[in-house]
């Protein structure tokens, strides 16, 4: 009887190191696609409409080009607002201790933000088709 409780703890202690060390990794893959999303958002007016800028510098592909730097925002904060939820969820997850009425909160919150990611690369793909059709390239 002693072996066999000895057994369950020495299991519980791996799962608990691999619950940590997974928790580990996704904190460190947030913070760094959180650091490199900063770096990717654009300015939202083009640059060549800027300042003291001429009009007739400023056209239809202007416009077209706000409304492209507009979308790769929207999209951006969504992905990341996207990703905070995987990480919640992760979280949730890990921290449910067979709970299944937890478990099942954690797998929903994990599969509606997957379904949220397919609409997310979706929408930016068909953005960037439609501007093409606009554009007429």
């Amino acid at each position: 009887n002693r072996e066999c409780c000895q057994s369950n703890k020495l299991l519980d202690k791996k799962e608990v190191m691999k619950k940590q060390i997974i928790f580990v990794i996704i904190l460190i893959s947030f913070g760094l696609l959180v650091g490199q999303s900063t770096l990717a958002f654009p300015s939202i007016v083009p640059g060549e409409c800027l300042g003291d800028a001429p009009v007739d510098k400023c056209n239809l592909g202007s416009v077209e080009q706000t409304i492209a730097n507009v979308a790769q925002i929207i999209l951006g904060i969504s992905g990341s607002v996207t990703l905070l939820v995987f990480v919640v969820g992760g979280i949730m997850y890990m921290l449910s201790g067979g709970n299944k009425e937890r478990i099942g909160k954690a797998t929903t919150m994990l599969k509606n933000a997957f379904i949220g990611l397919v609409i997310i690369f979706l929408s930016g793909a068909l953005i960037k088709t439609l501007l093409k059709v606009l554009a007429g390239s």
